[in-house]
């Protein structure tokens, strides 16, 4: 195997010394075929590692079933790692040690357990605004007009602890319904 080290220092004199593929072959000892092999690559291979059997590979079924029946069991009568490598010892036979017993479990649990963020939020908890510049065309030529879209879930919610901003500003305290008695651009606010 070729250090990334020694396949930089190849490119290096064949590119900049000009050095011949038996020339490089010679000086840093490797065949012809190997030297083609690296100039011919943009960058070094990675290196890859062949996975090998584990001792635990022929238990794990095992280990699956008795897990499996642990998510039915009361919680006090499910198996614990240490108690897991006990019976794979005492009645199956498994000659590994109980690292690796460990490290298949905590694997397993890792790929079955679900990711659930919930983005829901309860009824006037959120408030979302988005604000603007629409550009308006009417008779005295083109104005610009501050856009404001508010979005609640509180609108949805009839019982929602809201308030008209306007009615707010102007110290009256309104339920949340559609049109406002003053006469407000209803902005529902949660909270105020």
């Amino acid at each position: 195997m070729v250090k990334v080290d020694e396949s930089a220092r190849i490119r290096q004199a064949h590119r900049l010394d000009k050095l011949s593929v038996r020339e490089l072959a010679r000086r840093f000892r490797h065949s012809r075929r190997k030297i083609r092999e690296i100039l011919a690559q943009p960058e070094p291979k990675p290196y890859r590692r062949r996975p090998m059997p584990s001792v635990v590979d022929p238990f794990k079924p095992i280990i699956d079933d008795i897990l499996d029946g642990d998510l039915t069991a009361p919680r006090k009568q499910r198996h614990t790692m240490a108690k897991l490598f006990r019976r794979l010892r005492d009645e199956h036979g498994y000659p590994g040690s109980y690292e690796r017993v460990r490290q298949y479990v905590l694997g397993r649990d890792r790929r079955h357990r679900e990711t659930f963020i919930p983005l829901d939020h309860a009824a006037g908890q959120r408030l979302e605004a988005d604000f603007g510049h629409i550009h308006a065309d009417i008779r005295e030529g083109q104005r610009n007009a501050g856009a404001r879209n508010d979005c609640d879930k509180a609108r949805l919610h009839p019982k929602a602890p809201v308030r008209c901003l306007g009615c707010h500003r102007a110290g009256q305290i309104r339920p949340p319904v559609s049109a406002c008695k003053l006469g407000h651009p209803c902005v529902l606010v949660p909270g105020l």
